[in-house]
């Protein structure tokens, strides 16, 4: 069992300390059509956890570099005061201090960034949950906001659908037809082209862009409600008579209530050169990837169960999460179930189920965002943090550990166990030896830390049973590979 502790900063109004364990489950899968195998290499960091925020009302965050420092904001929809606030991490106070806000008429749902107007920063395009699609401008000095289309939304990603050179808003609207809205490179976004859902209004529950068919052109992908039915829908962007066209593939049969309601969704996770899309089906409780494949021609999406569930999940998303180069699936549950269960990937079809325990739920919808928030080159993790009370909630970020931060715990847990004298005084020393040649990182010193790291774990070794039980062994030589693993995916 690896052990982490969480201890809140928070530059607002409430403060929090809490320590989690994050256990590696063995995992029973049920297949439906396409075999997932699980394998054991991969595993998680360990994280230090803060939570933030005015209120415990938000829904909706972005992760993207508002001011082009090569450094990434925070954005987040605040429920309680119709902001979209910016976040940006302080390296002095060493955590993330609020920088800026923008005010909306109604509740943020959805949240995207980028230059619309050409003038190279960032604008704002944030879908709200009764008032529409609306464009912030950023001047510079102020915001200049605007409504653009009236439909409730649920969803919004921006992408340049035409190839025009401009930005464009793909607009998933509530029950009705998909909106995408074309960007002219001067602010304005204006109705166009866009998917015509089958065979009736629809709600999108997760859809993602991306190329399907290798042709250059934004296309979408991802689970739809069309009326009383389910849909796993893919729609290719394609220019016919110099005018662009979309048109539907994939799966044209009814599925079951399946959703994943977060943007990536949609990935290559075998490196076989086709998308698949990962969602969340309510019957039975299952994560499912439909796999993605070409049959005479014609691209196709193959369901197959990864793992199935106890309960009900809301939200299933795609990015590399412990750095190792290779694609993981997450699921969270929010009001369902407490923390996060990963599976990672290694981009051959294969996954590593570890699950995040983290004491409550996460991950509303549009609401769980994979970046480097604070700048040490791993990938935090930025969420809502449900705390009982309907569909928004506080502002939680996973920093990963740093293996100084980890070498450091794991003296102190050394201390806990009130070991005999000497082999504590042996123990620390090789962590302490660890740490010192950590503090001038280089290649050679990489080697000398994981060799001390080694030599730790001997030790412990030798005394398992005897001065060492068999569980506060577990404990240790655990504590050390993890840090092992740290510094071999830095």
């Amino acid at each position: 069992m690896k052990k982490y502790s969480a201890t809140s900063s928070i530059p607002t109004n409430f403060v929090t300390t809490q320590k989690f364990s994050k256990i590696l489950i063995s995992l029973t899968v049920m297949l439906t059509l396409i075999p997932f195998p699980i394998i054991s290499s991969a595993s998680l960091p360990d994280y230090r956890i803060e939570q933030y925020g005015t209120s415990g009302r938000y829904y909706a965050i972005e992760l993207i570099d508002m001011d082009n420092d090569g450094q990434v904001e925070m954005l987040a929809g605040n429920r309680g005061s119709h902001l979209v606030e910016i976040w940006k991490y302080n390296a002095i106070s060493n955590t993330l201090e609020l920088s800026d806000s923008v005010l909306f008429p109604q509740d943020p749902h959805a949240i995207r960034a980028g230059d619309l107007d050409g003038d190279g920063d960032k604008d704002l395009v944030v879908g709200l949950r009764f008032s529409g699609l609306y464009v912030a401008i950023n001047t510079g000095s102020s915001w200049r906001i605007r409504r653009v289309d009236s439909t409730y939304n649920w969803e919004v990603i921006l992408a340049d659908f035409n190839l025009d050179g401009n930005l464009d808003a793909y607009h998933g609207t509530d029950w009705g037809f998909m909106k995408i809205l074309y960007g002219d490179g001067t602010g304005n976004l204006v109705p166009g082209p866009a998917p015509t859902a089958i065979p009736v209004n629809s709600r999108p529950v997760g859809l993602n862009v991306t190329d399907l068919n290798n042709d250059g052109r934004p296309d979408l992908i991802g689970p739809t409600r069309e009326g009383s039915n389910w849909y796993m829908r893919a729609f290719l962007n394609t220019e016919v008579s110099g005018k662009l066209t979309w048109s539907s593939v994939g799966p044209v049969a009814p599925q079951t209530a399946i959703r994943s309601f977060l943007s990536p969704s949609a990935a290559d996770m075998n490196s076989d050169g086709y998308v698949d899309q990962v969602v969340i089906n309510p019957s039975p409780f299952s994560v499912v990837l439909y796999k993605g494949g070409i049959s005479s021609g014609q691209l196709t999406w193959q369901p197959g169960t990864i793992d199935s569930l106890s309960t009900f999940a809301l939200s299933a998303g795609i990015g590399d999460i412990n750095d190792d180069g290779h694609l993981d699936i997450h699921i969270q549950g929010w009001n369902y179930f407490n923390g996060v269960r990963v599976y990672l990937g290694d981009s051959t079809g294969n996954f590593t189920y570890e699950n995040l325990p983290l004491g409550h739920g996460v991950g509303q919808g549009n609401s769980f965002r994979l970046g480097d928030l604070n700048g040490d080159g791993r990938t935090d993790i930025a969420t809502l943090r449900y705390d009982g009370i309907g569909d928004s909630g506080f502002l939680e970020v996973l920093y990963p550990l740093s293996p100084i931060d980890m070498i450091t715990q794991l003296i102190a847990t050394v201390v806990d166990l009130n070991l005999q004298q000497g082999i504590e005084n042996s123990l620390d020393a090789k962590l302490e030896t660890t740490q010192s040649v950590l503090e001038d990182l280089n290649d050679n010193n990489n080697v000398a830390a994981l060799n001390s790291l080694q030599a730790f774990i001997n030790a412990v070794e030798a005394q398992r049973g005897n001065h060492i039980s068999d569980a506060d062994a577990d404990t240790l030589v655990n504590a050390a590979n993890s840090i092992i693993s740290a510094l071999t995916n830095t």
